[in-house]
């Protein structure tokens, strides 16, 4: 799945989660974590892969990742961080992991228990391209993450100066 999918499956999902079984608990969702979750196992990767270091998939789509980063933010909020991010970056690398069937890939997922190499070669934008135009788990997922979006920026209203300033102070 590529960027639409992601974000805005996330971000859905989030606002579900957010609206029906949270709103009993009191706890709320900070929508600007979900997307740094999100997106943080690719901000760690991609650039490793445009290098030529590692294939696509590395330490940033590991469980061991997830698990020290969903930690570090847990003491972090134990010693009064706002309460709300580790929900936020926990539902956004979770879902990252799982929209991108990391369950597939074993050798990456579980790193280092069944090895300490990654697969090796650099992004390809033809492959890419290609995989976008006829992978229907890809375009579909483009396609359900835009319209997500769509929805979470209209109802955000993101697409005002207030909204957004609202957001982005994690009103």
């Amino acid at each position: 799945m590529l960027l639409f999918g992601h974000l805005g499956i996330a971000i859905g999902l989030a606002y579900l989660l957010d609206k029906s079984i949270l709103q009993r608990s009191k706890r709320r969702i900070d929508y600007r974590f979900v997307l740094l979750g999100f997106i943080l196992p690719d901000l760690i990767d991609k650039p490793l892969s445009l290098a030529g270091i590692v294939g696509g998939r590395a330490i940033g789509h590991t469980l061991i990742f997830a698990i020290v980063v969903i930690a570090s933010v847990a003491v972090l909020e134990s010693r009064g961080w706002k309460s709300g991010i580790l929900l936020g970056i926990s539902l956004g690398i979770g879902t990252h992991l799982l929209l991108d069937t990391l369950w597939t890939n074993p050798e990456v997922l579980f790193w280092p228990a069944l090895g300490f190499s990654f697969p090796t070669g650099g992004m390809n934008l033809d492959r890419l391209l290609h995989t976008l135009l006829t992978d229907p788990y890809v375009y579909g997922g483009e396609i359900i993450g835009m319209a997500m979006l769509i929805g979470f920026v209209a109802n955000r209203r993101l697409y005002t100066r207030r909204g957004l300033r609202l957001f982005l102070s994690g009103q």
